[in-house]
């Protein structure tokens, strides 16, 4: 699910925590600010799984009450990456051509894919 249908399901953002490689990069921080519209949150820490488990034990040892206030605790953002309103207005005009692409291709993706497969398949031993 993309962030574009999260609304039709009653999901509203005010901003987006980014965990993972592409939060290290400001120049994709800033791209998917201005592309969708929101503030892009940077944490201090970006491996989300570790830190995750880490609070999902610090809760399990009663270090912390609940996983809320582990969170409170422990995890805090470091920059914000401000939508670009100018920029934004660009990405909406775009943004369905886009779509219409994504759209138009998905088929041939799909059998290139796999004919990907089959072709691995066939060269094995």
């Amino acid at each position: 699910m993309t962030v574009e249908k999260f609304p039709d399901i009653g999901i509203l953002l005010d901003s987006i925590v980014v965990t993972g490689r592409g939060a290290k990069s400001p120049f994709w921080m800033q791209l998917q600010a201005d592309f969708i519209g929101k503030p892009m949150l940077l944490p201090q820490t970006t491996d989300a799984s570790v830190l995750g488990a880490a609070l999902l034990a610090g809760v399990g040892s009663s270090i912390y009450q609940n996983l809320e206030s582990s969170v409170t605790q422990v995890c805090h953002n470091i920059k914000v990456y401000e939508p670009d309103p100018k920029a934004s207005d660009r990405y909406d005009h775009i943004f369905p051509i886009y779509r219409d692409l994504y759209d138009a291709v998905v088929g041939i993706n799909s059998r290139l894919s796999d004919l990907s497969q089959n072709r691995i398949h066939h060269s094995r031993p």
